[in-house]
C-alpha cells in the first residue's frame, strides 16, 4: 500500500495519444472551417469596399460636373439679371419717350369732349388757332 505509484501501460499512453490527436483533428478542421468563413467574410468586405469606393468615384464625376452647370448656371442667370436691367431702362426710355408726344390740355372740364376727343380736339384747335392753315384734321 503506500508503494511508488505503477506507471501507465503502453496501451494507456497510446489510447490516449490517439483521443488526443482525434481531438487536435477536429480542432483543426474547426479551425480551418472558421478559418474559411473568415476568409469569406474578408472577401464579401474587400468586394463591398470596392462597389464603395465605385460609388465614390460616380459621386465625385457627378459633383463635379453638377459643379460646372451651377457655375454655367450662375454665369447664365448674372447675364439674365443685365439684360433684364437693360430691357427695364429701355422700356423706362420709350415709355418716357412716348409720353413726349402726348399733348396735355389743362382748363377743360372733365367728359366735355363726349364720345369722339379726336374731334372735339380738332375743333377746339381749329377755333383757338384759326390761323393754322394746312392741318387735315
Amino acid at each position: 500500500m503506500g508503494g511508488p505509484a505503477e506507471p501507465p501501460s503502453l496501451d494507456l499512453i497510446y489510447r490516449t495519444m490517439v483521443q488526443n490527436h482525434e481531438q487536435a483533428q477536429r480542432e483543426s478542421r474547426k479551425m480551418k472551417a472558421a478559418n474559411r468563413q473568415l476568409q469569406l467574410s474578408i472577401k464579401k468586405v474587400g468586394k463591398s469596399c470596392q462597389d464603395i469606393g465605385a460609388r465614390i468615384a460616380t459621386m465625385e464625376t457627378r459633383t463635379e460636373e453638377l459643379e460646372i452647370e451651377v457655375k454655367a448656371a450662375t454665369a447664365q442667370t448674372t447675364t439674365q439679371g443685365q439684360q433684364i436691367s437693360d430691357i427695364q431702362w429701355k422700356l423706362e426710355d420709350a415709355e418716357n419717350r412716348q409720353r413726349r408726344n402726348n399733348l396735355r390740355i389743362l382748363g377743360i372740364a372733365e367728359d366735355l369732349e363726349g364720345q369722339d376727343t379726336r374731334a372735339y380736339i380738332a375743333l377746339l384747335f381749329k377755333k383757338a388757332f384759326p390761323d393754322l392753315i394746312g392741318w387735315d384734321w
